[in-house]
């Protein structure tokens, strides 16, 4: 659902911007919105990460947990509807 969230709202944001300034604009102000987000956010996972182990550690995938699992599995059955439709 969090992914659906973004995914609608950069869709949303994305057709205002090539309505409102036309295509090719729209796009060059996507471009640099992103540069500055980015811009932003690199110092802030510096100072937030104390050691470069540590910043490994939160970037490498690890499987997830039976909880986790069975959490996405509910969700995935909750989204299928009724076994019989």
């Amino acid at each position: 659902m969090v992914g659906i969230a973004f995914t609608l709202t950069g869709l949303y944001t994305g057709s205002e911007l090539a309505t409102s300034l036309g295509l090719p604009t729209g796009i060059r102000a996507s471009v640099l919105g992103a540069i500055v987000l980015t811009a932003m956010s690199v110092p802030a996972a510096v100072v937030g990460a104390r050691t470069a182990a540590q910043l490994a550690e939160v970037l490498s995938a690890r499987p997830l947990s039976a909880r986790a699992a069975a959490f996405l599995d509910r969700g995935s059955a909750l989204l299928a509807g009724p076994a019989g439709s």
